[in-house]
Formats: structure tokens, sequence, C-alpha cells
């Protein structure tokens, strides 16, 4: 859903995109505290998280929104590869 955003959407569809992301951000984050896992992966979501809120949404460009989709992407993909796959 990250990298679909980078096209010019309708605005619910970052508004439902903020909902996802948050919620995913913090089931993994929920999920690495549990299990007890290295410490860096749940501070680096709980900051996506925070990020990509839906309560208090942060403002800013379409140009910076751009580079924190691919950021926050490149993050969940490197959490699936490194957490899920490698270990």
């Amino acid at each position: 859903m990250l990298f679909v955003s980078l096209f010019h959407l309708p605005y619910a569809y970052y508004e439902f995109l903020r909902i996802v992301v948050c919620i995913a951000a913090a089931w993994i984050a929920y999920r690495c505290i549990s299990e007890r896992r290295n410490q860096t992966w749940p501070a680096v979501f709980v900051l996506i998280g925070i990020l990509f809120n839906p309560i208090i949404p942060i403002h800013l460009g379409r140009a910076i929104w751009f580079w924190l989709d691919i950021g926050a992407a490149a993050l969940f993909l490197a959490h699936f590869l490194i957490v899920r796959i490698f270990r």
C-alpha cells in the first residue's frame, strides 16, 4: 500500500493508508516486545506508528511524504526479510 501511495490518488486512500500503517506498525512493535527480541525494531515501528497515526495527523508536503512512504515501506520489507525469513 505504501508503494501504491506514490501515485496521485484520492485523499481517502491516504486516510485509509494511515490507519493500516499505524495498526501494522503497532502490531509489529507489540509482537517484537512480547517476544523479547531486539529492542531496535519496536522503537522503529513505534515511530512509524506515530508518524502515520490517523488521530492526530502530521501534515507534511507531498514531496516529504513521498520519501517517508518509501522509507516506511523499506523498513517493513527489511523487518520481514530479517526477522521472518532469515531467522
